[in-house]
């Protein structure tokens, strides 16, 4: 599987879209792949990272400690880590990428 960051993806936006035969082709196939890449490629350019801290519990299981971990910097997981390093958790910083909240039709 291919990995793109969000980074990634905003750079790939702003070049020229190219296919396999060239930028100048009437391949119907070739014109749905570059469709179908530039929305993807849109929707990553829109994403954005949250943080959140987890730590180990006794069984060795990672969970978060509370309902709503995620942050929007990493920073400020850190500071509730250092929380739970003081109360001798062992912890780590994890991370996800997400879009903004969209409604979903039943």
């Amino acid at each position: 599987m291919t990995n793109i960051t969000p980074e990634e993806a905003r750079r790939l936006v702003k070049m020229d879209s190219r296919s396999t035969h060239g930028p100048l082709t009437d391949c119907p196939f070739c014109e749905l792949v570059k469709r179908r890449a530039w929305e993807m490629a849109h929707q990553i350019a829109d994403m954005h990272y949250e943080y959140a801290v987890q730590y180990q519990d006794f069984t060795g299981e990672w969970d978060y400690p509370e309902s709503s971990p995620w942050k929007p910097t990493a920073e400020e997981a850190r500071d509730e880590e250092r929380t739970l390093r003081l109360t001798g958790f062992t912890t780590r910083i994890v991370r996800r990428l997400v879009t903004q909240p969209e409604e979903a039709q039943p």
